[in-house]
C-alpha cells in the first residue's frame, strides 16, 4: 500500500483520502473519527486529504449542500466547525512528527510479478500474513524491482530509502521467479537475512530465453534450497542467514531470533484480551519511526470505550523515553523504565482512543525507576507475568467458573430471563458468549456475562439460541466488584464479592465458557473496567471464590492509573489517586518513598444550571435545568430537537480541604455529545473534543465559590429529526434527510 511505496521509493509524504464514508448524515464528529485516523497513522499514512468539503454558497441555509450520501460533512455549516481547531491541531502535530525519518520494520513481503497483484493488507490474498505474524511485527510490501534496485544490506538487515531494520523476506507464493531475484536471495542469505518461502521456484517469468533462464533458476534454487522440501526438511542455514519453508511464519521469526519491535500486556502482566473486530485490528497499534536524533513510536488505543493500563516493550535500548501528548502539545520525561533483553519496558496508561508519542533520546546518566510498590503490591509488573490460568474451553463443558474484578458499564434495558429463543442481546459484555455452534459443535453454546449499572446477566449463545439464562437486577455502583459465574451441571450461579446471589436457568445445550475463545463475530469492547479475568475448569464453591478474590485483588491496584515523570530537578513525581505508602527503586538501588494521604471525596456539581441556547435554532433563549439531562428527553420541543451551541452556567463551592500542595484538581464533565469548551472563573481552559472529557483546574479554582461556564455543541440529526415530525417549524435545509422518524 501507500506506506510501503513511500519506504521503497523514498517519498516522505504518504497522503490518503481520509474519512470517506457513506450515509454519514451529520453523525460524525472529531471524537468518532479519531480512532480510525489513529489506526491509519499507525499503518503508515502521514497526511490526510479530507473527503469532503461541500461548497456552501448561502449564508442562511444550514446544514446546506452535500455530495449526496458520500463523505463526511467537513464544512463550515456543520455544528462543530468552529470547535474543530482542537482536532485539527492534533492532526497537525501527529503529521509533523510522522512525516520525519524512516520507518522501522522487520518483514518484507515480495509481490509476485504477475497481474493483478494486490498490495492491500485487507485483501484476502494477504490476510494470512497478519494472522500468522506475531503481534508487534511491522511489514512492508515490495515489488521485486524495488528489492533489486532500491534496497541495500546493512548489518544483517535490509534498508530502503525510507525503511530500515528488515531481517526477513517473504517470497511470493509461486514457482515462477527470475534469476535476478534468486541471485539477490542468495546475497540476502549470505549476509544474514532470513528468507521465508512457500514453494521452490522452478521456472522463469516470460518467454525471452526461457530455456536458459529456467535452467539458471533451477541451479540457483538448488543451491539455496538444498534438501528443504517444506515437509521433511523445513529449514537450512545458508551463509549467515536461514532459508525456511513449510512452517508458520511466526515460527520462522523465532528460529531466526527476530523479536517484535513493539509488545504490550496489561499492567498486571496478563495478555490484553483480543479485540474482536473485522480486519484483524489490534487493541493497541503502533508505528516506529527513526530520525538521526531519536527513535519515535506513535502508540494508539483503538478501544473507544475503555482505558488501557499497560506495560509496553519497545525494541530500543540505551536511550531514555519521553512522552509527547499530541492533543495538548505537552512533553514530559518519564521516570519509570527498564532495559530487558535488548528492549525497553515502561508503564503506559491510555484513555479511550488516546494516542501518544513515546520518544527515545540518547540517555545521559539517567537512573530510571524499575520498581514501584504500594505496600507490598508491585505496580510495575514484569512484562508477560502470567496470571491465573484459563481453561481450554473446548475441553470444558457444563462445569466451570468464570470470574473477574469489574467496574460496571452504563445501564441497559433489562432482558427477560429465559432458557429459550434468540432475543434480548444486552450488549456491554465483560465476556462475550461465543457462538457455540460456530466454534464447538451444533449442539453447543458459549457462555458469557454482562455487567451494567443496573444489572448483571449471564447469556448462552448457540444455533438459533441467544438467551439470558440469568438476570440479576442490581446496582453495583462505580466501585470494583468481584463477579463470578459458576456453571454447575449446566446451571449458572452468580456470586458477587464472594456471596451467592442468584441461581439461573438450565439451558438446552452443552455449555462452554467464552473466555479466550477465538471467533469471527465482530463485537464492541466492554465499555468499563475489567481485570483479573479467570476461567477455571471446575465449579468453585463460595470459599474457593473468596480465595480467588484475594489472589487477584492486587490486579485491581495495578489497573488504577498512575504515572511517574521526572521533574527538571531530576526528582521523580508520582501521579496517583490512590492513598497509601509508595516505594520506588531505581536501577542503581536508590529508593524513593511517598506517603499519599486519603484523597478527599469528590465534589459533585449539582443543579440548577442556567442554559442559554444559540438563537435561530428553535430553542428558547434561556432555560433552567434542575438536573443535567439529555436534550432529547426535555419536555420543551424546541430544546428536545435543538442542534447547535448552548452555554451552561453554574457555581461550585470548593472546600479549602480540597486544595493543597502536591494535589491536582480535575474537572470531569462525564459524557459529552459532542464537544465542550470550558471556562472557570473567566479563564478559558480550551476545547474538549474526545473522551475523557476532563481538564486540570488546579491553577484556576479557589477556595469558596467558583464560576463555571461550559459551552457545548451537538450534532445536526437532533434538529433534522424534529423537522421531519408533523406540525413542527422547519429549521434545517439540506438535500439528504433520510432519517427514521
Amino acid at each position: 500500500h501507500a506506506s510501503s511505496c513511500s519506504q521503497v521509493t523514498g517519498q516522505p509524504l504518504v497522503p490518503a483520502e481520509a474519512f470517506t464514508s457513506h450515509l454519514d448524515r451529520w453523525t460524525e464528529s472529531p471524537k468518532t473519527l479519531k480512532a480510525t485516523g489513529d489506526l491509519m497513522y499507525a499503518g503508515g499514512i502521514n497526511q490526510f486529504v479530507f473527503h469532503r468539503y461541500a461548497h456552501q454558497p448561502w449564508l442562511d441555509r444550514e446544514p446546506g449542500m452535500t455530495m449526496g450520501p458520500n463523505g463526511i460533512h467537513f464544512e463550515r455549516t456543520n455544528t462543530w466547525w468552529n470547535e474543530a481547531s482542537g482536532w485539527l491541531n492534533y492532526l497537525e502535530r501527529c503529521q509533523s512528527v510522522l512525516q520525519q525519518g524512516s520507518t522501522v520494520g522487520q518483514v518484507v513481503v515480495l509481490v509476485p510479478e504477475y497481474a493483478p497483484a494486490s498490495m492491500s493488507a485487507v485483501d484476502a490474498r494477504y490476510q494470512w500474513l497478519k494472522k500468522e505474524l506475531p503481534r508487534g511485527f511491522d511489514y512492508l510490501f515490495s515489488s521485486q524491482n524495488g528489492l533489486l534496485r532500491k534496497s541495500k544490506l546493512e548489518n544483517g538487515s535490509l534498508r530502503f530509502p525510507l525503511g530500515e531494520g528488515y531481517r526477513l523476506v517473504v517470497l511470493p507464493d509461486t514457482t515462477v521467479s527470475t534469476p535476478e531475484l534468486l541471485a539477490k536471495v542468495t546475497e540476502l542469505l549470505e549476509s544474514g537475512v532470513t528468507v521465508y518461502a512457500t514453494q521452490r521456484p522452478n521456472r522463469t517469468a516470460g518467454l525471452v530465453d526461457r530455456a536458459n533462464r529456467d535452467r539458471e533458476i533451477q541451479e540457483l534454487a538448488a543451491g539455496i534450497w538444498g534438501e528443504v522440501d517444506g515437509k521433511n526438511v523445513t529449514s537450512r542455514k545458508v551463509g549467515k542467514g536461514l532459508l525456511v519453508q513449510g512452517i508458520p511464519l511466526a515460527e520462522a521469526t523465532r528460529l531466526a531470533g527476530i523479536k517484535p519491535d513493539f509488545e504490550f500486556a496489561n499492567a498486571n502482566g496478563s495478555p490484553v484480551e483480543v479485540y474482536q473486530r473485522k480486519g484483524n485490528v489490534q487493541p493497541v497499534n503502533a508505528i516506529h519511526k527513526r530520525t538521526a536524533e531519536a527513535d519515535v513510536y506513535f502508540v494508539a488505543n483503538h478501544n473507544t470505550q475503555r482505558d488501557q493500563q499497560l506495560v509496553c516493550r519497545f525494541g530500543v535500548t540505551g536511550k531514555a523515553p519521553e512522552r509527547w501528548d499530541p492533543v495538548s502539545g505537552k512533553t514530559e520525561k518519564l521516570a519509570a523504565w527498564r532495559m530487558v533483553d535488548g528492549a525497553t519496558e515502561l508503564p503506559l496508561n491510555l484513555g479511550p482512543s488516546e494516542s501518544v508519542f513515546i520518544v527515545f533520546r540518547p540517555a545521559r546518566e539517567e537512573d530510571p525507576i524499575i520498581s514501584l510498590k504500594r505496600g507490598d503490591e508491585e505496580l510495575f509488573a514484569a512484562f508477560g507475568t502470567p496470571g491465573k490460568p484459563t481453561a481450554v474451553a473446548r475441553d470444558v463443558v457444563d462445569n466451570f467458573t468464570m470470574a473477574a474484578w469489574v467496574k460496571a458499564g452504563g445501564a441497559i434495558a433489562l432482558p427477560t430471563e429465559t432458557a429459550a429463543g434468540a432475543g434480548g442481546d444486552p450488549g456491554r459484555y465483560a465476556v462475550y458468549p461465543v457462538p457455540g455452534h460456530e466454534v464447538f459443535g451444533p449442539q453447543d453454546a458459549g457462555a458469557g456475562f454482562m455487567v451494567a449499572a443496573n444489572a448483571i446477566t449471564v447469556m448462552e449463545h448457540g444455533a438459533g439460541y441467544f438467551a439470558n439464562v440469568l438476570v440479576f437486577p442490581t446496582a453495583p455502583g462505580k466501585d470494583w466488584n468481584h463477579v463470578a459465574v459458576v456453571y454447575r451441571d449446566r446451571t449458572p450461579e452468580l456470586y458477587v464479592n464472594g456471596e451467592h446471589v442468584k441461581t439461573g436457568l438450565r439451558g438446552p445445550m452443552l455449555v462452554h465458557p467464552g473466555v479466550g475463545v477465538a471467533h469471527a463475530r465482530p463485537i464492541a469492547p466492554f465499555d468499563c473496567e475489567l481485570v483479573g479475568l479467570t476461567c477455571m475448569a471446575s465449579a468453585l464453591e463460595s470459599a474457593e471464590i473468596k480465595t480467588l478474590m484475594q489472589e487477584t485483588r492486587g490486579q485491581v491496584a495495578q489497573a488504577e492509573p498512575w504515572k511517574l515523570t521526572m521533574t527538571d530537578k531530576g526528582v521523580p513525581a508520582l501521579e496517583t489517586s490512590r492513598p497509601g505508602a509508595f516505594t520506588a527503586k531505581t536501577v542503581s538501588g536508590k529508593t524513593w518513598a511517598a506517603d499519599v494521604p486519603e484523597i478527599p471525596a469528590h465534589v459533585e456539581i449539582a443543579g440548577p444550571w442556567q442554559v442559554n441556547f444559540e438563537p435561530g435554532r428553535g430553542a428558547p433563549a434561556a432555560a433552567n435545568f434542575p438536573n443535567l439531562i439529555s436534550w432529547s428527553e426535555h419536555a420543551e420541543e424546541g430544546i428536545r430537537y435543538f442542534s447547535g451551541h448552548a452555554t451552561y452556567r453554574n457555581q461550585v463551592t470548593v472546600p479549602p480541604t480540597l486544595l493543597g500542595a502536591n494535589r491536582r484538581l480535575v474537572l470531569d464533565l462525564g459524557g459529552v455529545e459532542v464537544i465542550a469548551s470550558v471556562k472557570v472563573n473567566g479563564k478559558d481552559l480550551g476545547i474538549l473534543w474526545h473522551a475523557p472529557y476532563e481538564v486540570d483546574v488546579t491553577d484556576v479554582v479557589k477556595a469558596g465559590v467558583n464560576d463555571l461556564e461550559i459551552r457545548v455543541v451537538n450534532l445536526w440529526p437532533n434538529r433534522i429529526i424534529g423537522d421531519l415530525c408533523p406540525a413542527t417549524i422547519i429549521i434545517t435545509l439540506n438535500d439528504n434527510y433520510n432519517y427514521p422518524r
